[in-house]
């Protein structure tokens, strides 16, 4: 009896942590897939991997909404810019159908020719909608390196 309840524990416990790294890859992509929107200004994209009362707080001073960011891409597809992200995750934590991330963010963007390097740290707060994760907030802070 004791054995047949330790390979029960067992595989519960397995299948916990198995699941915490399922739920951490899907994450870390619903990351990367939402600043690879961001980037081609690609609406369709970017709405599939936030929530609907999805908000961003810029530099701590402007809030901006899912419609206010789908403007914004509207009014800027047009650009013709190349960008590409780095992160560095400090932290991923999950409770539940919720999780937050806090990491490092450098962006190269390059458009006209131009360069520009950019640094942020950020947190983000994360929901599970039917069984898939999406953004519920952005808090960005911009480094000057």
């Amino acid at each position: 009896m004791k054995q047949n309840t330790l390979i029960i524990l067992f595989f519960i416990s397995y299948n916990c942590i198995a699941q915490t790294k399922n739920d951490s890859i899907a994450i870390t992509q619903v990351l990367k897939n939402t600043y690879e929107a961001l980037g081609n200004y690609d609406v369709q994209n970017y709405i599939d991997n936030c929530t609907e009362d999805y908000l961003l707080v810029e530099n701590g001073n402007y809030i901006w909404t899912l419609e206010q960011e789908i403007e914004h891409f509207k009014t800027n597809q047009h650009r013709k810019i190349i960008r590409k992200d780095k992160f560095k995750i400090h932290s991923l934590r999950i409770d539940g159908d919720f999780a937050y991330s806090v990491y490092d963010l450098w962006s190269e963007i390059e458009e006209n020719n131009v360069i520009k390097k950019l640094h942020w740290i950020e947190s983000s707060i994360f929901k599970k909608i039917n069984e898939k994760w999406r953004i519920v907030l952005i808090h960005s802070t911009k480094i000057e390196d």
